[in-house]
């Protein structure tokens, strides 16, 4: 926990992470300065009374401003490519996000950069390739080159599934198993879920800010881990659920070629009618193993809908836990903060 007398600044506040965080660290009797670009961004904290700061981290005269008299600095903001004209001008702000976040915080500061678990690529069961991931940790080195280069204490914090009041991946998860009569989870009900509580990881926060915490890239979820019946226990009251982890992505859709036939032939299905004719085109296993392919996804379609049944599909579920080294922080406060949460922010 906090020792009371941190103040904090907060690069990317208005997002729906650094924004919670905010609000529950001063909670916990931290100052907070959250740092936001423009009027707009700063409206919400504004009205929660929050000394806010206004500028660009990426330019040079407004970063020391943004972040003086701060004891640590959280970097809460990342530029995905499909929001630049061109992927390489989203990687040179995330470059110079993270290098005037390191260059201008105050010498002693501790400096957190919020990274995701997606950087574990192959170790989590997801491909080195992901663009997402790639980015990420390419920004990760970028900004250890930057605290090696201007001595600062560095921490690298992969965040699992953020989940709160305020987060999206709650307001899905809890949309998408409400209102049926029976879902079928296709994983044990032991799995872990890699979910972090916006509550923990401000523990997390606090524990990096005071020091407790050598500088290093860690892994942040709750402790202990969350299994995926921990998460239908407290989000999915109104529906009976049932695990089958013999309902696998390979027996529901085998090889990569095979899933990405069964799509083709789903995004086709209107024009099935056109392109059945073709088939006797092609060799006889591929167009038997289309026609089953569309078939059974049919049949089993309409069973699911008639009886509302269904299999719960999310990406989530196919992440493999994260590995060592987590951070040491055990979920306490999630009720409390929570109720906060919803009052400051969902009124």
């Amino acid at each position: 926990m906090s020792s009371q007398t941190e103040s904090i600044a907060i690069i990317g506040a208005n997002g729906q992470v650094g924004t919670a965080l905010s609000l529950l660290l001063r909670e916990r009797g931290n100052t907070v300065y959250p740092v936001v670009r423009n009027r707009i961004g700063a409206s919400t904290f504004e009205s929660l009374d929050f000394d806010y700061r206004i500028g660009e981290i990426v330019n040079n005269d407004d970063a020391p401003k943004l972040l003086k008299d701060s004891d640590t600095v959280v970097v809460a903001a990342f530029v995905p490519w499909f929001y630049a004209m061109n992927p390489k001008s989203a990687r040179k702000t995330n470059k110079s996000i993270v290098r005037n976040a390191v260059k201008h915080a105050e010498d002693d500061a501790n400096i957190i950069y919020f990274s995701t678990l997606v950087a574990f690529g192959s170790q989590v069961g997801l491909s080195n390739w992901n663009w997402y991931g790639r980015e990420k940790r390419r920004t990760e080195n970028d900004f250890n080159n930057y605290c090696e280069k201007y001595n600062k204490n560095g921490h690298i914090l992969r965040l699992g599934h953020v989940y709160g009041p305020t987060q999206d991946h709650t307001r899905e998860f809890m949309n998408d198993i409400s209102g049926h009569d029976k879902l079928y989870f296709p994983v044990s009900d032991e799995k872990k879920t890699n979910i972090i509580h916006i509550s923990a990881l401000c523990d997390a926060v606090s524990a990096c800010s005071d020091g407790n915490i050598d500088p290093g890239t860690y892994g942040v979820v709750n402790q202990p881990q969350w299994s995926w019946k921990d998460a239908v226990e407290r989000y999915g009251s109104n529906t009976t659920v049932q695990f089958r982890p013999d309902l696998t992505v390979e027996n529901q859709g085998g090889n990569v070629v095979q899933r990405l036939a069964g799509f083709g032939v789903r995004m086709f299905r209107p024009y099935k009618e056109v392109l059945i004719s073709p088939l006797h085109y092609v060799p006889d296993r591929i167009s038997s193993y289309l026609n089953t392919t569309r078939n059974s996804e049919e049949v089993s379609e309409s069973l699911g809908k008639y009886n509302d049944r269904l299999v719960y599909k999310n990406s989530h579920l196919e992440y493999d836990p994260m590995p060592d080294p987590l951070l040491d922080i055990t979920l306490e406060n999630i009720n409390s903060d929570e109720e906060i949460l919803k009052d400051h922010l969902l009124r």
